[in-house]
């Protein structure tokens, strides 16, 4: 079975502008979740900070990346699974640093379990306070006269936030650092300002992720992300889509690009998308051409022919599904509710090498009427413009007006081709063909 997890960044990416889930995010997550969808989270927020904004959706199916990678929190047991704890000698090397530079930050150090920031004289530092302003409500800070001084505690990150021009040349030198590593990104909400997080080297979305691959045996993971840290958590994962808010960094680093977080892009692609078919979609797909037939042509084709179609059916799926092919299927809430077949044509129908062939279209009759075959078709053409074709054709029976008059609705005409075939008497299909406009 495929077992697939999707995991998501929050601050501009899962989140509104607004730093909150919408009603619809947050309906459409917990009925998602109750049919089977494994989710989380990957973000530099920490539980106390996110365990707040996903409230309403709580717990996630799965562990929590947290601090870029710093931490791995289960929501259900309500307890850190994973630690990535900087060693003393290491902290006060990273404080050096950072006071070479002219820096001060908060430290973050695990107590009691919950994430304690540290922090010097912030006096003159409008930002810092801002931060700590804005998070009050989360942590407990705590002024001290020296960072160093907490050194031997389990310390977990060092955040700061400035000017990029201020930061930049400290973001180098921590990367320069042995055994430790740094993030530099700016802010979902505050353009112009940035953040340097600091972190041990085996602290990063990256390892996070492959960590939770293999403790909890994920054979796929699909991330969604906006920003430059989420590059680290796109390599680990199989597919990563941006949102198209997303920084230009990212979105050459990704699958694709959806909808921005101000649409609800992450949850609308988790409620229905497109994605290549897989052997475990056969007994899907077998029921779909199935009822398809049995719905679409039970006006001209005999009942009997449509009958003896079903033995065999699925046996006949897992074996085009163990091969190479171009089968996409349409995912509804969780649920396979079509398959679209893409090819090049045959040479028997003497085309120029610029066509492309949707060689079937399938959907449960329970999604008629909701759009999904236009998005299929749509999707058809998508694809055969990444291919450089300029045309479509697809045949269609002439007796299926309904399906005729879909085909028109999409812009496709008959080219005056025919063919006859025999399914239980002799039917004619029409060859329909469409020029594509270049986007």
């Amino acid at each position: 079975m495929n077992h697939t997890l999707c995991i998501s960044d929050l601050d501009g990416t899962l989140l509104t502008p607004q730093a909150a889930l919408s009603p619809f995010a947050i309906e459409s997550l917990r009925k998602l979740m109750q049919h089977g969808l494994c989710f989380t989270i990957a973000t530099a927020r920490t539980w106390q900070s996110a365990g707040i904004l996903l409230r309403d959706i709580l717990p996630l199916s799965a562990p929590a990346v947290l601090l870029n990678g710093a931490l791995v929190y289960d929501t259900q047991a309500n307890q850190y699974v994973k630690k990535e704890i900087i060693p003393p000698g290491r902290v006060r090397e990273l404080l050096r640093v950072m006071k070479a530079h002219g820096q001060t930050g908060y430290l973050y150090s695990i107590r009691e379990g919950f994430i304690r920031p540290y922090h010097e004289d912030i006096s003159t530092r409008p930002l810092l306070q801002a931060f700590m302003a804005a998070r009050t409500g989360y942590y407990t800070f705590t002024r001290t006269d020296d960072l160093a001084l907490h050194a031997e505690e389990e310390i977990v990150y060092l955040t700061m936030q400035d000017r990029w021009e201020a930061l930049a040349g400290l973001h180098d030198a921590v990367k320069a650092l042995p055994k430790l590593d740094c993030v530099l990104y700016e802010d979902s909400y505050t353009p112009g300002v940035w953040y340097l997080e600091c972190f041990s080297r085996t602290a990063s979305k990256f390892n996070a992720v492959r960590w939770l691959r293999g403790a909890c045996g994920y054979d796929k993971i699909i991330g969604f992300g906006d920003n430059l840290n989420d590059i680290p958590l796109f390599a680990a994962c199989d597919d990563a889509w941006a949102v198209s808010n997303a920084k230009a960094e990212l979105k050459a680093a990704a699958t694709g690009v959806i909808g921005s977080n101000e649409e609800d892009g992450v949850v609308q692609f988790l409620r229905f998308h497109i994605r290549k078919a897989t052997i475990d979609d056969a007994p899907a797909c077998a029921e779909i051409h199935c009822l398809g037939w049995e719905a679409a042509y039970a006006d001209f084709v005999p009942a009997v022919y449509l009958e003896q179609r079903r033995p065999g059916r699925l046996e006949k799926w897992r074996a085009s599904l163990s091969q190479p092919h171009e089968i996409y299927v349409p995912v509804l809430d969780g649920e396979v509710v079509g398959f679209l077949g893409l090819g090049q044509p045959g040479e028997h129908e003497n085309l120029p090498d610029c066509y492309y062939e949707v060689c079937g279209i399938y959907l449960h009759p329970a999604v008629y009427r909701q759009g999904i075959g236009r998005r299929l078709m749509a999707f058809a053409e998508e694809q055969a413009r990444a291919k450089g074709k300029t045309a479509m054709m697809l045949w269609v029976f002439e007796d299926n007006a309904p399906s005729r008059r879909f085909y028109e609705a999409c812009g496709y005409r008959p080219d005056g081709a025919i063919s006859e075939h025999e399914y239980g008497r002799v039917l004619r299909c029409l060859r329909y063909g469409k020029e594509l406009k270049s986007k």
